[in-house]
Formats: structure tokens, sequence, C-alpha cells
């Protein structure tokens, strides 16, 4: 039965998987790529060569194109890897990886099985159009953004009802929002479908398809290059197509950015008041930094508006100082470029890279931080992921540091110092936290830089500074010792709490021995009573001997019980002696005590009512 059902699998497998959407990428499959792990070395010496053959072919077939669509060699190819189960080190290796592909062919048989039903719901005259349009929806969300759009957009045009349900604004709202993710998962065609069909602005459409060519969409390209063409020719402009990368927030890259008022927008066009909108926005936006050419076009389109524009002059400028960003953050990208490349040059000597650093930590530190320089120097897999954790993942760890002659020199750590602290004076908060938690000279000055670090937003420099606080307080109170509490400790109470605390402990312990007892000594009377009354009722001279057995069974319970009611009582009583000498000790104060609450004029009854007040009321 497991050949045929495996059998069946293979021959599933063998067509494609996703035929219906196979005009469509699919993204965020329940399954990843294949990648090659380390094997243990003692089990490759031994293994089975025919082992080894066909692990290489099944790590073949999953690098052919399009193996998530036809995914049958690649499961055959497994399948056959298990089949050598002695001195097969890649068994489990197999193993798991069918494991995933059933997981991928169960997510397609669950895919199609939703669809299959659609297609009736969508069929009957007797649901709505909303429900119609709200189970689409569903689909979406659930499949749309693996399987793409276009299978459940072809399956409503076959309705009758379709216009109303294509109409529906939720449904296309739907369809907007999964184009998108599947745009920013790297789909030109829906990059494109996005600029063609679903965003209104010049600048937002020019961005979809220029998205959408750089991904090889060739639509996309055709929609750009016409303007492009329009365009007269001007000086060499900066590259502003270019996605830039870096580790912390440039600072002073740009002038700051003021909003027109209230006045200013009620005198604009209705059409040019939203286009300025939608620059203003970009400008609000981090991630406008990182592509630039965005907030030029937008700018570049507020600029050309027609109609009454009182933006005019805002956008020229705007439009100049984003391309000069553009320009400085590719001469930026040059620069560090070129740093890497000597950095990395074995035939450069240390003094001299050591310049090249401070040089560009010099041009470049104080707008764009010292990460990406300081990220040269460390291993990779060290590298921080934010810039407030830089110094505790890599800078300056010199024992894992690669390039240890540049982090050790002291006029190298002076000029990161020195940035830091410009970066922080310029606001930076993580900057602020970077100098206090390395480049500090004492603790006051660490203080006031993490109260910098705090007022400039990084809140958990907030809690730690309150913490710091908090601990100082503490071991100031430490170190601030009530006489009268010493004095009355080694005056005898230390030792009479310690014997009390001790006392009552072992009270407690026998008295739960001796109610254990007690309830051993119930269990056995039972018995006995049990036993008695059953060899009461035989004769003496019974054929089979129960007679004497029982007799015996109910003495040896009697014995037993009468063992544990002893053992009961005097464990009862033992333990309410020993609770009550405790809460006495507790109580009742040496003379030494007396004679020190004399001392500092405090005075209490010898009473045990009065004892246990004054407990309280101390401690």
């Amino acid at each position: 039965m497991r050949k045929i059902r495996v059998l069946f699998v293979l021959l599933f497998c063998t067509v494609p998987l996703f035929a219906q959407q196979d005009e469509e990428e699919m993204f965020n499959l329940p399954i990843k790529e294949f990648t090659l792990g380390t094997v243990d070395e003692n089990a490759l010496l031994s293994a089975d060569p025919q082992a080894l053959k066909l692990y290489e072919a099944a790590v073949n077939a999953e690098k052919q194109p399009g193996v998530f669509k036809i995914p049958g060699p690649a499961v055959e190819a497994w399948q056959e890897v298990t089949k050598i189960t002695q001195n097969n080190p890649f068994l489990q290796v197999a193993q798991k990886r069918l494991g995933e592909w059933k997981i991928l062919t169960d997510f397609y048989a669950q895919h199609k099985a939703n669809f299959d039903k659609l297609k009736l719901l969508f069929a009957s005259p007797a649901l709505p159009e909303a429900q119609k349009s709200s189970l689409a929806s569903k689909y979406l969300e659930e499949f749309g953004v693996t399987f793409g759009t276009s299978g459940i957009v072809d399956l409503i045009s076959t309705v009758a009802d379709k216009n109303e349900i294509m109409g529906n604004d939720a449904f296309n709202a739907k369809i907007k929002e999964t184009k998108q993710k599947r745009c920013d998962l790297g789909s030109g065609r829906d990059c494109y479908d996005m600029g063609k069909n679903f965003v209104t602005v010049d600048y937002e459409k020019t961005m979809m398809f220029n998205k959408a060519c750089e991904l090889k969409y060739q639509p996309g390209c055709d929609e750009i290059q016409p303007k492009k063409a329009e365009q007269p020719e001007a000086g060499p402009a900066p590259q502003t197509d270019k996605t830039y990368a870096f580790a912390e927030d440039p600072l002073g890259l740009l002038p700051p950015f003021a909003e027109a008022d209230d006045a200013t927008k009620q005198g604009a066009d209705p059409e040019v008041l939203k286009l300025y909108e939608a620059a203003a926005a970009l400008e609000k936006s981090k991630e406008t930094l990182f592509k630039p050419s965005v907030a030029v076009a937008a700018w570049e389109s507020v600029e050309k508006a027609a109609g009454k524009n009182p933006f005019q002059p805002v956008a020229q400028q705007r439009t100049a100082d984003w391309k000069k960003a553009a320009a400085d953050l590719e001469a930026r990208d040059a620069a560090l470029a070129e740093l890497e490349k000597n950095i990395a040059d074995n035939s450069i000597e240390s003094s001299r890279k050591v310049e090249l650093m401070t040089g560009y930590l010099d041009k470049y530190g104080v707008v764009f931080g010292t990460a990406d320089a300081l990220s040269l120097i460390a291993p990779k897999q060290n590298q921080a992921a934010e810039s407030g954790d830089l110094y505790q993942n890599y800078a300056f760890h010199i024992s894992e540091t690669v390039h240890k002659e540049i982090a050790n020199n002291e006029s190298f750590k002076a000029k990161v110092k020195e940035t830091v602290n410009k970066r922080c004076e310029l606001k930076s908060g993580a900057d602020c936290r970077v100098y206090a938690e390395n480049h500090a000279a004492d603790e006051t000055e660490k203080a006031a830089y993490l109260k910098k670090t705090c007022d400039f937003g990084v809140q958990d420099s907030c809690s730690l500074q309150v913490a710091e606080v908090q601990q100082e307080n503490k071991e100031e109170k430490k170190e601030e010792k009530d006489p009268f509490k010493e004095e009355l400790w080694n005056a005898g109470k230390r030792t009479r709490i310690a014997v009390a605390a001790t006392t009552l402990a072992v009270g407690v312990i026998v008295g739960g021995l001796g109610g254990w007892s007690f309830y051993e000594m119930s269990m056995a009377e039972k018995d006995r009573k049990k036993y008695y009354d059953k060899y009461k009722e035989l004769d003496e001279y019974d054929a089979f001997g129960l007679f004497e057995g029982y007799k015996k069974k109910a003495k040896d319970a009697r014995k037993k019980r009468d063992k544990y009611m002893i053992l009961g009582a005097v464990g009862a009583g033992a333990g309410v002696a020993l609770i009550a000498t405790g809460v006495t000790l507790f109580c009742i104060e040496f003379d030494g005590e007396k004679e020190v609450k004399k001392k500092y004029n405090v005075s209490f009854g010898a009473s045990p009512l009065n004892g246990t007040l004054q407990f309280a009321l101390n401690w």
C-alpha cells in the first residue's frame, strides 16, 4: 500500500503542479530552495558510493529551473536516495526534504480545493454579488500573494454577474494590496499592473514602471523609454535611478523641509495641491533617502504642474536639493567601494590603511556615520543589524576583528570618537549611546551622554539611565548602616531569630509526620476491622484454612495501628511543642537586646503579645 501511495505522489508530481497559474511567478511558498549542508566526515568515508551518486542527482534536480512548478524529478530523485538505508549519510537529509515537498503538495491541494469550490459558488445565482466579492477577497488573502491574481480574475470573468463583483470597492482594494505585495517581492508584472491600473500620480506610475523594468518585465521598459526620449538633452545628471544603502541615517544630507501653511495651500488648484501633498509626504518618509530619484520625480511633477501653483519656487529648490543629495550619495558610495578595495589589499601597509580610513571618516563620517567604514575591518558575521549596536557587535572587539592593526591604532580610534561625538551633537541618539558606552571618560560623562540619548528619543537608554540611578541609590543605601539594628543583631537577635526559625521549621516537619502517622493509624484500624469481621464469620474448623489467615491479618493490622498511634501522638506533641518554642523565641528578647533598646530609648514589654507587636513593627 505504501508503494502505491508513493507511486501516486510521483505520478502526480511529474505534471506541472501549478499549471493553472504558471504564467505568474510564485512567492511565499511553504518550501525554501535546497541548501547544501555539511555531513559527518566519518560517515562520508564509509558511505555507499551509490548513495553519493543518487544524492548528487537529487541536488542537481533541485537546481533545475521551475522545480517548484514541476517537482516530480526532484521528488523522485530524493525518493531514490531514501531507498539506501545502509551506509547512507544522506538518508536524513533526503527524508527531511521529502517531508518539505509533501508540505508543498498539501498546500497546493488546499489551494486547488478552494479554487474549485469558488467555481461552484460563483456560478450559483442564489448568492448575492457582495458575498461573492467577499469570498474572492478571502481567497486573495490566503493564496493571492503566492499564486497571483489572474486566476481569480479569469474565474470571475466567466460568471454572469462579473461586473458587479469586479466593481466591488473592497475586492478592488484587495487586488491592489495583493499586487503591491507581489511587486515588493520582485514580480515585474505586478509592478507594471500597479503603474498601469492602480496609481494615478505620474511620478508614482514612473516609479512602478521603472521597478518593473528593473525586474526584467519588458512592458515596463516600453512605458518609460519613450518618456526618456522626449526629455530635452541637458548636462550630465546624477544616476538618480540607483537605490542607496547605509547603516546609519545621514545627518545634514538635505536642508530641512518646511511645509507650506494653510493659506498657501488654499490658493492652489486641487490637482496641484494633490501633487504637492504627495511630495511633502515623501519628505517625511525615511525610505525616500534610499531612493532619492522618487523625491526628484515628485518635486519635478509639482514644479511643472499647470494651473495656479504657489509651490513652484519650493519645488524648484527641493528638486535641486534632492539631486545634490543623490550626487553626494553616489560620491560616498564610490569612496566606500574604493576604501573597501584598499582595506582588502594585502599589499598596502597598515599605516596607509589607517590614513585611508581616517580620511574617509573626515570627509563622510559626520554625514553618513561610522558604521559602514567600521564594517570593513570586522568579520561579516559579526556586523551589527542596527547602528546602536555597533560597538557591542563588532567595533573594537579586538579579539574578533580582522584588521587588528587598524582597530588598535590610537589616531583611528580618536577619529571615530570625534566623529561619533559630532553626530551626537547633531542629535543622533544612537551615536550618543555609542559614545556613552565606549568613549565616556568616567561615570559622570557616561550619565550625561545617556541623558542626551534619552532626550533624543532612544527609549531603552532612558530605562538604562533610570536603572543606573536606582542601582546607585541601592548601593548608597547598602553603605548607610543603621547602628541601632547593627547593635541589636550583635546583642543576640541574629542568633535568636535563626534558632526560632529553625525550631519553627522542625516543628512543622515533625508535626506533619505526626499527622501522617495518625492517617496511617486510621487505615490500619480499617484493615483490622475488616479482617476481624471476616474471621468471625468463619467456622474455626473451615475446610480451606481461611479462619487462621484472617485472624493473623487482624492481629497484624492491630499492631500496625498501635505503632502508628504512638508515633502520631509523639510527632504531634513534639511538633506543637517545637512550634510553640519557635514562636516564643520570636517574641521574647534576650537581656542584651533589652540593654540596646534602653540605650536608644526604644522600649517594649516582654509578654509574647507585645513581643510579636515589636517584631512586626521593626521587621
